[in-house]
């Protein structure tokens, strides 16, 4: 469940974004899929291992950290895609915001 509402929120994300600010401009749809299936995967992942070893915070900071360097070098492994480095921090603002509130979720629930 976790992966799933990981991806729809990362997919959403993305698109909204490529669509509204024109920061990125991505190649084909299956873009912003494969890279929010990639994120979801080993958010969920860092989500049972990370989180509960390194708390909210620096999980957050590392998580954040890993989005904004895999979306800064997406064009240098899809060609015709476009990134500009304003779009990745916000991106990363949007999504540090969002993985926060669920990661204290986890931490209190104990759900992984």
């Amino acid at each position: 469940m976790n992966g799933a509402l990981k991806w729809i929120m990362y997919w959403t994300v993305l698109n909204c974004l490529s669509v509204v600010t024109g920061g990125l401009t991505f190649s084909s749809p299956w873009v912003p899929a494969g890279v929010a299936a990639f994120w979801a995967v080993v958010g969920h992942l860092a989500d049972q291992w990370i989180v509960p070893r390194w708390g909210n915070l620096l999980a957050t900071l590392a998580g954040a950290s890993f989005m904004a360097v895999t979306l800064w070098t997406i064009p240098w492994w899809v060609a015709g895609t476009e990134v500009r480095w304003w779009a990745v921090l916000l991106t990363v603002l949007i999504l540090g915001t969002v993985e926060l509130v669920m990661h204290r979720y986890i931490l209190r629930y104990r759900v992984y």
